[in-house]
Order: structure tokens, then C-alpha cells, then sequence
């Protein structure tokens, strides 16, 4: 999908949320409300239900989160089976330099 000029809610449970929700306004998204969960969160089926009443409430065109917590969403009752939910998926590029530290 393509976000720019799409509205979205956006959520993650990852350390630092601003760069994910950065991330989307700079590709063009317009972020209608960002939900920040600690590191690692597991999404409870409470965290989940109020999720999909706040996409019920705001009809965005769609949930975007990060791969790491789209994973935990997938399944039947799962958010990914109520509504467009996608997810960024995240790279690592590193420096030459970084390998050559360690003699790779």
C-alpha cells in the first residue's frame, strides 16, 4: 500500500516510537494517532480490542505498526482479521567500516 496522503493509526511497542512514527509522516502518511506501547509489548486482547475501537471511532484508512508487532496480531480475533492493518518492514544497513572492526 502505498500511505502517502492515506490517513493511518499508527501503534508499536518498540524502544524508540518516535523514529517509527517519523518514519511514516516523512513517506507521506497523515498520522491521525499514534499509540506507543513499551518494548516488546505482547498485546493483550484487552490492548487489542481497544485498538480496533479507536480505529472504529477514527476510520482511518488503515492500522500501520511495525513487522516485530504485526507478528503478534495475525490469527482469528487477531486485529490483522478486523481491519487493514499493515506494517513497515524494517532494514539495517551497515557501514563498511562497521565490518571491517571485526575483520570480516
Amino acid at each position: 500500500m502505498e500511505f502517502k496522503d492515506k490517513t493511518v493509526l499508527a501503534f508499536c511497542g518498540i524502544a524508540n516510537p518516535d523514529r517509527f512514527f517519523s518514519l511514516l509522516q516523512r513517506i507521506g502518511a497523515k498520522v491521525v494517532l499514534s499509540l506507543a506501547f513499551a518494548d516488546h509489548y505482547p498485546y493483550p486482547e484487552k490492548s487489542i480490542k481497544r485498538i480496533k475501537e479507536i480505529f472504529e471511532e477514527l476510520r482511518p484508512d488503515a492500522a500501520v505498526t511495525t513487522e516485530k508487532d504485526a507478528v503478534k496480531l495475525t490469527g482469528p480475533g487477531g486485529l490483522a482479521a478486523q481491519q487493514p492493518l499493515y506494517y513497515l518492514k524494517i532494514g539495517l544497513e551497515l557501514d563498511q567500516e562497521f565490518y571491517e572492526l571485526f575483520n570480516f
